[in-house]
Order: structure tokens, then C-alpha cells, then sequence
């Protein structure tokens, strides 16, 4: 009970709260189009197995990546201390707007196909700049060239796959009107 009276944990709980929500999105978006073309009940159950999924797997790494900061040097590397009370918490909060989001998205990418082009956008922009904030890669590039990067870096990944998707629709919709005519 004392943590409902400690800062530190309302600020732990807060930012657990908006990157929970951020990744129930990414996580909406990407089983949506995995079951945009099943259907309705079909969808629904795909929504609950690649969500099961999505929450299995965090939770499950979420726990080791815990068991590895017990270890002294990866506890110093790593500087992590999560309170798994409040992660578990958020993942299990997340089920219903992940599995929510979702099956919304996929019946709007039936009816707007373009949602699928800027998803696709959307997921290059977050890989990109989750690339150029890894400690590795920053390393690597060097913090002035990882600056730099990260200015154009993910907006230009995210157009560029966003157009590509443009352009394959548009590619797919043209061999489908060939056939139809045949």
C-alpha cells in the first residue's frame, strides 16, 4: 500500500500507461492486417490469438529480461528496475484496445485501402527510429550521425514504404482489371 502514496510510482505507472498504449496501437495495427481479409468471426478470433500472443510473448520477456537484472553487471549495463506489478498490470489492460483496435482497423482497411499503405508507413517510421535509439547503433554511428539520422531517418522510411504500398496496390489492382477483361 505504500506505493499508491509514492511518486516515483505514479511516474513509473504513468509512462508504463502511455507506451502500453502506444504498443496496444502498433499491436492493433499489425494483427488488423494480418486478419483484414478473414471473416467477421474469423476476424474476431484472430484478434484474440495474435493478441493473446502479442501480450504472451511481452510479458514473457518482461520476465527475463527482470531474471537477467538480478545479474550484477547486466544490472549496471542495463539500468532497469521494472515493477512488475504495474507492467502486468498495463498488458492486461491493453487485451480489450488492442483486440478493439483491430478488429476497427480491419473493417476500415476493407473499406479504405489506403489505411493498409499508411500502416505499413507508420510501422517502417517506429522501426526506424527504434533502430537509431538502440544503444548499439548509437555506438556504432556515433551520437553526432545518430542525431542527424534521426531527423530523416524514420520520416523518410515511413514515406517510402508508405509509397511502395501505394505503388503495389496500385500494380495488384491494374493485373486484377487485366485478368477480369481476359
Amino acid at each position: 500500500m505504500d506505493a499508491l502514496i509514492d511518486p516515483q510510482f505514479w511516474g513509473q505507472w504513468i509512462r508504463i500507461a502511455i507506451l502500453d498504449i502506444c504498443r496496444a496501437g502498433d499491436n492493433a495495427l499489425v494483427i488488423a492486417l494480418a486478419v483484414r481479409s478473414l471473416t467477421p468471426g474469423q476476424q474476431f478470433w484472430g484478434s484474440i490469438g495474435g493478441t493473446a500472443g502479442a501480450v504472451g510473448l511481452r510479458i514473457g520477456f518482461i520476465f527475463a529480461v527482470s531474471f537477467l537484472m538480478q545479474v550484477a553487471m547486466l544490472r549496471l549495463v542495463g539500468g532497469l528496475a521494472p515493477d512488475m506489478l504495474l507492467v502486468v498490470f498495463w498488458r492486461l489492460l491493453s487485451i480489450p484496445l488492442a483486440v478493439w483496435g483491430s478488429g476497427v482497423l480491419a473493417q476500415l482497411m476493407q473499406r479504405f485501402r489506403f489505411i493498409i499503405w499508411l500502416g505499413g508507413g507508420v510501422l517502417g517510421y517506429v522501426a526506424a527510429e527504434m533502430i537509431l535509439h538502440d544503444g548499439y547503433t548509437h555506438r556504432w554511428l556515433g551520437p553526432a550521425t545518430a542525431r542527424t539520422l534521426h531527423y530523416f531517418l524514420p520520416l523518410t522510411t515511413g514515406v517510402s514504404l508508405t509509397l511502395l504500398g501505394w505503388l503495389l496496390a496500385r500494380g495488384a489492382d491494374s493485373a486484377k482489371g487485366a485478368v477480369e477483361k481476359t
